[in-house]
């Protein structure tokens, strides 16, 4: 699949959340392969895996109906919306690095990692990769 194929929607993303394109693209290759109907084993769907959960609470700031996690999570342009303002909140929360663990593995994870002096010890092993 070719990569270029979202990348309006990621410039647009980019450009709305302040969170640079190449970051938001590698994001995407890394989550899902840039197949808009990934699902993890956890559950989290779409093109920036985003738990149904998140994606509902993250749907109601977008003002996007949510109508259920497959008709809403699949959609690339509501998924790539959504990923790029939870992604932008992370950051201005946790900073890049930290945004990055918590996106991966969930904010209690990041929290616990950035309190111990970010040792990997305290990831999981596949957020210590997709940090770097």
């Amino acid at each position: 699949m070719s990569t270029k194929k979202y990348d309006d929607l990621i410039s647009e993303a980019s450009k709305r959340w302040g969170v640079s394109f190449p970051l938001l693209k590698a994001i995407i290759k890394a989550e899902s392969g840039f197949n808009p109907q990934a699902v993890s084993k956890k559950g989290a769907m779409g093109l920036m895996q985003i738990m149904p959960v998140t994606g509902m609470f993250l749907a109601e700031y977008e003002g996007i109906t949510w109508s259920g996690p497959e008709e809403v999570l699949f959609n690339p342009v509501y998924n790539i919306r959504m990923g790029s303002r939870f992604l932008s909140s992370l950051i201005e929360k946790y900073e890049l690095e930290g945004a990055l663990a918590a996106y991966n593995s969930g904010e209690r994870v990041a929290s616990i990692w950035l309190a111990n002096d970010r040792q990997d010890q305290y990831l999981y092993e596949e957020t210590s990769g997709y940090i770097r």
